[in-house]
């Protein structure tokens, strides 16, 4: 087991590294709301994954793994969530005066945003991987990348509730019944989800061409 997991140990310590230097960047800066939370929330779904795939190469039969999966697909939203932490910068002047002056302090806390962002979302299609391997695995190619595509599309409608309707994967638990007012979209909110759902997807396959290639 330990052979077959091997690669992934080696991917855990990488994202480990760029959790942990977006964490020393940020002992510099007081500007990031939330941020640390919702990064250790990106990490729940990729543990979620890493769990999934143990319990793969145990040879589990599919529905074992199938509440698992549920409880993956409820919290992998929150990584992609971040993307839209960029909204902090729409109000910031990245050049003030008349002149071009740089100033450094809007540009580094730019970076420690991206680190915390792009790390959240990397450890999202971590997760994203695996589960996208193991459905492939027991159901063939098909449907892994039916998997994907759906889970991008309904990760949309996800960061929708949370950045407008501001709703949390655990108020599924709490209160379940409020999700389902949300359900029809109005012209706009469908563009987003539509748009966030092709935008992820592509990402996702630019990083499995890059994994491909190496």
């Amino acid at each position: 087991m330990y052979t077959k997991m091997k690669p992934e140990l080696r991917r855990v310590i990488t994202l480990l590294a760029l959790t942990i230097f977006a964490c020393i960047l940020n002992l510099r800066s007081d500007n990031v709301p939330g941020l640390i939370w919702n990064l250790v929330l990106a990490w729940i779904p990729y543990a979620l994954a890493l769990t999934i795939l143990a319990a793969g190469h145990k040879k589990a039969r599919w529905w074992a793994l199938l509440p698992l999966g549920m409880l993956w697909l409820l919290f992998f939203p929150n990584a992609p969530y971040l993307l839209t932490s960029y909204i902090h910068f729409s109000g910031v002047d990245f050049f003030p005066g008349y002149g071009r002056a740089f100033a450094h302090e809007p540009w580094y806390d730019l970076l420690i945003f991206t680190s915390y962002i792009w790390g959240g979302v990397l450890v999202g299609f971590a997760s994203l991987d695996i589960v996208h391997g193991v459905v492939k695995k027991h159901f063939g190619g098909i449907a892994g990348w039916g998997t994907v595509i759906a889970v991008c599309f309904l990760s949309g409608y996800a960061i929708y509730l949370g950045r407008f309707a501001r709703h949390n994967s655990w108020d599924f638990f709490r209160r379940p019944w409020l999700m389902f007012s949300y359900v029809r979209l109005s012209g706009g909110a469908f563009l987003f989800v539509v748009v966030l759902g092709i935008v992820l997807s592509l990402i996702y396959a630019g990083v499995l061409s890059f994994k491909k290639r190496i």
